[in-house]
């Protein structure tokens, strides 16, 4: 069984309205981002075998749909980490933990409480924008072991023809979003080996998050027409602009090696 989750040095504070009604649209859904169990066995095969008793770091594990296919593919022991208690607890009560066993600890991603070198693989998917591309890779660098990989999802662009609104939406919302070759150059810059990278297929998207989320703000809009209208129609533009992205810009899975 999972071990109980951790305090990592979180606090909980009052929160308003807009973050109530986020928490409310995900807090059922089964991931928080685009991804699948796919891409995620992808990225883990573009990896060399882990070493003997490895330990795995998931960073932002959100409801823990990774942190589960971490421990059951590699046998290693996880520790996964979200600042969110909610679903760390969803996460730990459905995790079908390896004989290792997994950690949940809430802790701000800005301030894990581990020591330097503590890990052989650190994992984010969709989380890394919390801190930005460049500050997430070079902070976690250090909790690497000598030699340990780095995994991490990051939204970029695909292509240089990118519809108005697209360009608009995601200059509004994450103005950080960057070129899977700028991407690449800050991961030479920031002391790591490029191993591999791809981006995730159209239907980690839709089939596995958009579908899911786009149904929750149904019911929300049934429950209770008036809650969160900002929050709703947030979400609800995002999934419209993407649906017309044309395969300008994705997520993309990017796996590194820290550098001797």
């Amino acid at each position: 069984m999972p071990n109980p989750i951790g305090d990592g040095g979180a606090t909980v504070s009052r929160v308003d309205e807009a973050t109530e009604t986020l928490v409310r649209i995900f807090a059922s859904l089964s991931q928080w981002g685009p991804g699948s169990d796919a891409s995620s066995t992808r990225a883990l095969e573009a990896l060399p075998p882990l070493p003997p008793r490895a330990r795995i770091l998931d960073v932002g594990c959100g409801p823990g749909r990774q942190t589960r296919l971490l421990g059951t593919h590699t046998g290693a022991r996880v520790v996964a980490v979200d600042l969110a208690r909610d679903a760390l607890l969803g996460a730990a009560a459905c995790a079908d933990a390896p004989a290792q066993g997994a950690d949940f600890v809430c802790a701000d991603m800005n301030r894990l409480p581990f020591a330097d070198a503590s890990f052989d693989l650190v994992w984010s998917e969709g989380a890394i924008y919390v801190m930005g591309f460049r500050a997430g890779l070079e902070r976690w660098k250090s909790l690497l072991a000598p030699g340990g990989h780095l995994a991490v999802t990051e939204v970029a662009w695909l292509r240089e023809d990118r519809p108005a609104d697209l360009v608009a939406f995601w200059n509004e919302e994450y103005p950080a979003i960057a070129s899977r070759e700028e991407h690449r150059a800050e991961i030479a810059a920031a002391g790591y080996e490029w191993i591999a990278d791809f981006p995730l297929p159209e239907s980690d998207w839709w089939d596995t998050y958009y579908r899911e989320l786009g149904e929750r703000l149904d019911e929300i809009e049934r429950e209770d027409p008036g809650a969160g209208r900002t929050v709703v129609e947030m979400c609800r533009r995002e999934i419209d602009v993407m649906r017309g992205a044309q395969g300008a810009c994705s997520y993309v899975f990017y796996i590194m090696r820290k550098s001797d």
